[in-house]
């Protein structure tokens, strides 16, 4: 199995998030802490190290870094995504009770993007403030039932939510780790 390159497994990740190829950065007041997350990974029985869905412990280290250094295109990548709604502390994820194929994808995305963007923000900035959100909507999604979340396959089912299922894993996995 090849390993991804973190740097890039980290632009692409920060690139979805933000919506943008390249974003300036601009003076902005600055919403770092001096609160350092600490990442943790673990092993698990099978050898799957965690975090590693989109980025593992390493490349979240560099990405933190390089932002706080105000190194291109690092920082750049981060100040497009605090200018999108996921990165407004008073963004309200949608919680969908349940996805069928009239409804709840576009809410489910809205939500994935949400826990997956505040989750690199916490990591980044330190801010516990970050945290909040993605843990309540992972708790939220992490308790839905088959039968009462997702009531019946519809076509394409699988390729209609498989991004934001991956992108809320990703956060949960990174989140794990801190």
């Amino acid at each position: 199995m090849s390993r991804l390159n973190p740097v890039s497994c980290l632009l692409f990740s920060l690139a979805v998030s933000a919506g943008a190829a390249s974003v300036a950065a601009e003076s902005a007041p600055t919403i770092l802490t001096n609160n350092v997350v600490e990442l943790r990974e673990t092993v698990s029985p099978q050898g799957f190290v965690h975090p590693g869905i989109s980025c593992n412990a390493g490349t979240l280290a560099v990405m933190r870094e390089k932002v706080i250094a105000g190194v291109s295109p690092w920082v750049d990548y981060f100040e497009g995504l605090r200018r999108t709604r996921y990165a407004d502390l008073k963004e309200r994820p949608r919680l969908v009770r349940q996805i069928t194929n009239d409804g709840g994808i576009g809410a489910l995305a809205h939500d994935a993007q949400l826990a997956w963007g505040q989750t690199i923000l916490y990591v980044v900035t330190g801010n516990e403030a970050y945290r909040k959100t993605p843990q309540e909507i992972i708790r939220w999604y992490g308790s839905r039932t088959d039968e009462s979340f997702f009531p019946r396959y519809f076509t394409d089912s699988h390729i209609k939510i498989g991004k934001y299922v991956y992108t809320l894993c990703s956060a949960a996995d990174i989140l794990r780790a801190t």
